[in-house]
């Protein structure tokens, strides 16, 4: 099984297309590892934090 890395990003834009339909820009923190066909990425995102902002 692979070990999932964390590469923490930035959101640079947001798109709205539609009720709900959005598309996000992100900008990674750090360097990305390449990809090959057929692989994936999971995305995650931590808990809200109302005192740390966005």
């Amino acid at each position: 099984m692979a070990n999932p890395i964390k590469i923490p990003a930035t959101v640079k834009n947001i798109v709205n297309h539609d009720d709900g339909v959005y598309t996000l820009e992100l900008t990674p923190g750090k360097r990305i590892p390449r990809f090959k066909a057929g692989q994936f990425l999971h995305l995650t995102i931590d808990e809200f934090d109302p005192c740390g902002g966005f």
